[in-house]
């Protein structure tokens, strides 16, 4: 069961439910469920779409044994591809996103959503910029970033100017993290967001959004996502 939030009653809204943070197996390797259960799951439970957001850093890449840029962003979107693929055959819409690590000097996760993948293939190693470079790069493109569960343990809040809106509610964390991020969205007057950060099968259905109204790609996604900052959140119950 999940509960809809700041809205209490799910009759009211539009029936668009979307998690905005999963992960596969054939990408992510802490994720443990190919992208094709993924899908399968997500239909099940009542969703109408996720956002693949597989881990884009370093020490992931070392993982993938190819070397050529062009090899490793085929690997790091298969996951997407089998995922959109069996999203086609079932009815589940499946958007491109990425769950985004820089190397250093400290550790924060951000998701990113409204890049075209295509894009990935042309401008290498994003990972290498930093947040404000890559900023500077991907916002005019039309990308919105995410800052993913900033008080988990271990992750350091980034500079909440260079950020479009906060994981408020994050489907592994524990609450008192979760109730931080909420504390540090409200402080800076951010958007707020949900999202199950999916990697096993008892993840699924933790978190993510209602939207006012269907969405068939990414630039409705963020379109969504800009026009309306307080989106009523799912929350596991």
């Amino acid at each position: 069961m999940s509960s809809l939030e700041p809205n209490p009653d799910p009759a009211s809204l539009a029936p668009f439910r979307i998690d905005t943070h999963v992960h596969t197996s054939e990408v992510s390797t802490c994720a443990r469920v190919p992208a094709r259960d993924v899908v399968k799951l997500y239909k099940l439970a009542g969703y109408d779409g996720i956002v693949i957001t597989d881990h884009y850093n370093s020490w992931s890449f070392e993982t993938y044994g190819v070397k050529t840029w062009p090899r490793i962003m085929d690997r790091y979107l298969s996951g997407y591809r089998e995922a959109r693929e069996e999203g086609e055959r079932v009815g589940l819409v499946v958007l491109p996103g990425m769950e985004i690590t820089f190397d250093g000097p400290y550790y924060a996760d951000f998701l990113v959503y409204g890049l075209d993948p295509e894009y990935l293939y042309h401008f290498p190693a994003l990972h290498k910029l930093g947040l404000r470079r890559f900023r500077e790069l991907v916002v005019p493109l039309g990308a919105f970033v995410s800052h993913a569960h900033p008080f988990r343990a271990g992750c350091t809040p980034a500079d909440p100017s260079l950020i479009d809106a906060v994981e408020v509610y994050n489907g592994g964390n524990d609450p008192a993290e979760n109730r931080r991020a909420l504390e540090f969205a409200r402080r800076h007057g951010l958007p707020e967001l949900s999202g199950s950060d999916f990697h096993h099968r008892s993840a699924v259905g933790r978190g993510g959004v209602v939207l006012p109204d269907r969405v068939g790609d990414m630039t409705g996604f963020v379109r969504a996502l800009r026009a309306n900052p307080q989106l009523p959140r799912i929350e596991e119950a």
